[in-house]
């Protein structure tokens, strides 16, 4: 089988499977955040994110909408429904300038916090039984990919802090 594509852009085989699996992933992602997702005092997936960006840093909606690459409307819906939660706060722009920033406040600290454990227990216990060395090389794929679509798309996440390590024993 081809591992390159063809000349005239055609998909090959190890992409179609790459395709495939990052669908599956998806949808299986996407099950198992909703059930979790859905409890009352929890953060949705567009919610976590946003305040995953305000954690180390104040922003502006523009810079909010240009880093997740959502238009100003949607991120000026998702700011307002974290401002009703008081999870954020809108400040005077620190450096003198005239746009409003966001601010992740001490309850969206907490939340925020809260939900990141919360994420971290489910990657443990869906990988039980893995070896170091392989979460090590998914965890080393992963943020590869994480690269190239950034490259391709012009999108960076900011990343408050380094991945975690999920290198450590599990449990099991």
């Amino acid at each position: 089988m081809d591992s390159t594509p063809g000349p005239d852009g055609a998909e090959s085989g190890i992409i179609a499977d790459v395709e495939s699996a990052l669908q599956v992933f998806d949808r299986y992602l996407s099950i198992v955040t909703a059930s979790d997702r859905r409890r009352p005092g929890r953060l949705d997936r567009a919610g976590y994110i946003l305040l995953s960006q305000l954690e180390s840093t104040t922003l502006a909606i523009s810079d909010l909408s240009e880093i997740m690459g959502l238009d100003v409307s949607t991120i000026n819906r998702r700011t307002a429904s974290l401002m009703a939660d008081r999870v954020i706060e809108r400040i005077p722009d620190p450096a003198g300038g005239m746009a409003r920033h966001f601010r992740i406040t001490s309850q969206g600290r907490r939340l925020l916090a809260s939900e990141r454990e919360a994420n971290r227990l489910g990657l443990r216990q869906m990988l039980v039984g893995w070896r170091a060395q392989d979460l090590s090389e998914l965890a080393r794929l992963l943020g590869q990919l994480n690269h190239s679509i950034e490259a391709s798309s012009g999108l960076q996440l900011r990343r408050a802090d380094p991945p975690p390590d999920i290198t450590t024993p599990l449990p099991g």
